[in-house]
């Protein structure tokens, strides 16, 4: 039996759940394989061999799978009732995902959650909407939507939602209960965090890049000094022993969720402090990595100039502010001394 409970649990402005049940299981098994595409998109042509990627899919949990490739990394929650997909990845992957799956178990497909609209975790969405209907924050399918170039109003098999919420959503399935909730502008402002409390799991989508220089999507939403009092909270509703399944990046844990949160805090203390010393705009844009700490210094990707001019219209006020939606009540600070506004949301 399937069954959904939309719900509110934002208690003034922050999230309320209840982990109960939290499995002990421990081991982790990952096993490589090849991934032919079944369905090569036209502009890509026919791939060979050589050119198809290669996917990893990693056990998180004892019912709970991460894919890896080359889109964001999709989680897969298996049921005595059906399966739930996390993103989707690339429309001319999405075939190859599918057999995997049923590498795995017979349950069919019943659902699909996008974290949020960036295209390679929702590219293959159309294809996955033959097998369960597409869960996401509304703010997914607005922008969709307003992007849509087909005939009328989109219907199933075109890719966008067709279930939307705005604050929480929870689904049970299976004995199971998929808790999603969106907190405000992070990564975007359509991020969409999955907390699986029974697996002790949790699918943060883009608000982790895990050893990775995030992308700082402005167009979109992104808000870096909300980003960080989004981490903040869901580590609040999180444990320690808490699996974090990344956007990007391999599986890691509630101190690798906290270092992104230090690596934005971190890129909005140099832009304050420069700033202070009347460097120009330009001038902190030039910063390394290795100025915002050693424990950064090694990550991969080239986007921190993106952060730095994020944060610094957000801080100088050169460009958008926070959300007029958005008010910073109060600040807490961590065991290692690094504070994190949070933020309420009317």
């Amino acid at each position: 039996m399937i069954r959904f409970i939309a719900k509110a649990v934002l208690v003034a402005g922050l999230v309320i759940l209840t982990a109960s049940g939290v499995s002990s299981y421990n081991r982790v098994h990952v096993d490589a394989f090849g991934v032919s595409l079944c369905a090569a998109i036209e502009s890509e042509g026919t791939l060979t061999r050589e050119q198809q990627p290669v996917i990893t899919r990693i056990q998180v949990s004892e019912r709970i799978w991460m894919f890896s490739g080359r889109g964001g990394n999709i989680g897969v929650i298996i049921t005595d009732d059906g399966v739930v997909v996390i993103d989707t990845q690339y429309e001319n992957v999405a075939p190859a995902l599918v057999e995997q799956i049923g590498n795995l178990t017979d349950q069919p497909i019943r659902y699909i959650i996008n974290t949020h609209l960036h295209g390679d975790h929702v590219g293959g969405n159309a294809y996955m909407q033959q097998y369960g209907s597409v869960i996401a924050h509304q703010n997914t399918y607005d922008r969709m939507l307003s992007r849509w170039e087909g005939e009328g109003f989109p219907g199933k098999g075109d890719g966008l939602p067709q279930l939307t919420f705005r604050d929480s959503f929870t689904l049970n399935i299976g004995g199971l209960e998929i808790q999603l909730f969106h907190l405000g502008p992070g990564h975007t402002d359509t991020d969409v965090v999955v907390w699986i409390p029974d697996e002790n799991v949790v699918h943060v989508g883009d608000l982790l890049f895990n050893r990775i220089t995030p992308y700082i999507d402005v167009n979109n939403g992104s808000h870096t000094g909300n980003w960080i009092s989004v981490i903040n909270r869901v580590i609040q509703v999180i444990n320690p022993d808490t699996r974090v399944i990344p956007g990007h990046g391999d599986l890691s844990d509630v101190d690798g969720f906290r270092t992104m949160a230090r690596y934005l805090q971190a890129v909005r203390q140099i832009v304050q402090t420069c700033h202070s010393e009347g460097k120009t705009k330009e001038e902190i844009l030039s910063k390394t990595l290795a100025d915002l700490g050693e424990q950064f210094a090694d990550w991969s990707g080239n986007r921190l100039s993106l952060a730095l001019s994020a944060a610094y219209d957000e801080i100088v006020g050169t460009g958008s502010k926070l959300h007029a939606s958005l008010h910073m009540i109060s600040t807490s600070r961590e065991p290692d001394g690094m504070a994190l506004a949070i933020y309420k949301q009317e």
